[in-house]
């Protein structure tokens, strides 16, 4: 097996019904060589079981003994990560099969720290398709624009590992935005951001 270009760090709590789905949207990507880490937070029917028939080398599963929330489960998977890069992707969303072939290339520039594009929007109450409807100012990394609003779709942001311990890991005093955190986190850090206008998740 080759060496992982990304770690694909996947949260899961008692996700059964959404999980085979985002974890086949990652093994059938364009690019096959990653890692993906399922961090089951202490779900009331194991992952294990649920992926029990997934023969896949690339898949690496971790239970964790109390639920830690997306924070905690997300720093489990970073501890973990063997690739240069890791990429976020929750349990209920799913990528494009391409995601990964639009996003690596953004690294190729050293000043770069995250990537990010587009997404689909399921069941939005008005209809919205897409997270971001005005590419021009994007990518986003400078304040004080981006302490306005996050910028960045969760299941789209894919982040180099180096840049990581300068954003402090996941902050685990936040129940909810600590994706965001890490974002504005890297921005002050001086690292930049990389933008692709298209919708590779949902």
């Amino acid at each position: 097996m080759s060496a992982p270009r990304t770690s694909v760090m996947m949260p899961a709590y008692n996700s059964e019904a959404t999980l085979r789905e985002s974890v086949e949207s990652v093994l059938t990507q364009t690019v096959a060589e990653l890692e993906l880490i399922v961090v089951d937070n202490a779900s009331t029917l194991p992952v294990r079981e649920l992926l029990a028939d997934v023969r896949d080398p690339r898949l690496r599963l971790v239970r964790l003994p109390v639920n830690l929330g997306t924070a905690g489960a997300r720093n489990a998977a970073l501890r973990r990560a063997r690739a240069p890069l890791v990429s976020q992707l929750d349990s209920d969303d799913q990528w494009e099969p391409d995601y990964l072939e639009h996003m690596l290339p953004c690294f190729e520039d050293p000043a770069v720290g995250l990537a990010y594009s587009n997404t689909h929007i399921i069941g939005h109450p008005t209809g919205h398709d897409d997270y971001i409807g005005d590419p021009s100012v994007h990518p986003m990394h400078d304040f004080p624009k981006i302490a306005e609003q996050n910028p960045i779709p969760c299941p789209t942001a894919t982040i180099r590992v180096d840049a990581a311990p300068a954003g402090g890991g996941y902050s685990v005093t936040q129940w909810m935005v600590e994706d965001y955190l890490m974002y504005l986190r890297l921005a002050r850090a001086g690292w930049r951001f990389a933008y692709v206008h298209r919708q590779l998740a949902r």
